[in-house]
């Protein structure tokens, strides 16, 4: 019997490998790991998504990571919300259009709390106008 709670609980642990719950995150000071991505007017057209890798982790950490939008399209671009995988993910963003040639910074904070092994988790934004997100897919090694 004690041996079948066992299997059970770790069964249970393997597979619920992030909740989410109400997390704390840390704010970043300062921009790094900057990652950009270039918005053309194609974005409506085709999907555009990229790869975060945030290497391995401690089970808790709390990564920050900028990302750098630039608008090469002709007109202004206005980010109207984004939609998270996970509660483990976060994102905080200026709500001002980015002018023609101009960018903004998104910060992307991932909680790591509750966590083990391999995570993918994404990070969709939606601009008004566009009929595609952009898809961020962030990809850590809890240990």
């Amino acid at each position: 019997m004690l041996r079948r709670i066992t299997y059970l609980l770790a069964v249970i642990l393997l597979c619920s490998s992030c909740k989410g719950g109400s997390a704390q995150h840390a704010k970043a000071n300062e921009v790094v790991d900057l990652r950009t991505v270039r918005i053309d007017p194609s974005l409506g057209e085709r999907p555009i998504s990229d790869t975060i890798r945030l290497g391995r982790l401690r089970s808790g950490e709390i990564i920050a990571k900028t990302i750098r939008i630039e608008n090469h399209s002709d007109s202004p671009l206005v980010l109207t919300h984004h939609q998270v995988g996970c509660g483990c993910l976060s994102a905080q963003y200026d709500r001002k259009p980015i002018v023609a040639g101009g960018s903004t910074d998104i910060v992307m904070e991932f909680d790591s709390r509750t966590m083990y092994g391999l995570q993918l988790k994404t990070l969709n934004l939606f601009f008004a106008e566009k009929d595609q997100p952009l898809k961020i897919f962030v990809e850590a090694e809890v240990e």
